[in-house]
């Protein structure tokens, strides 16, 4: 007798977490435009959030996206 539909899916969606968990890692380890890297690291987290990971995915934005921001806010009063 074959599993339910609902254990199926949830076994792809866990697949296609991986691919792209793979993907982002390939991106942050070679590309060069930080536009791109921040997007990756967006999506890694988003990912970790999907999966129930939300403290993993909270020290992704702190650690990347609220320093760099922080970093840009002070560039922009010392002008």
């Amino acid at each position: 007798m074959s599993r339910p539909f609902f254990v199926r899916q949830s076994e792809f969606a866990k697949l296609l977490y991986h691919i792209f968990l793979e993907i982002c890692e390939k991106i942050l380890l070679n590309c060069q435009d930080h536009h791109i890297c921040f997007n990756a690291l967006n999506m890694k987290a988003k990912i970790a959030q999907a999966e129930g990971k939300t403290e993993d995915a909270l020290t992704i934005y702190k650690k990347h996206f609220v320093a760099k921001k922080r970093i840009r806010i002070a560039e922009k009063r010392a002008n």
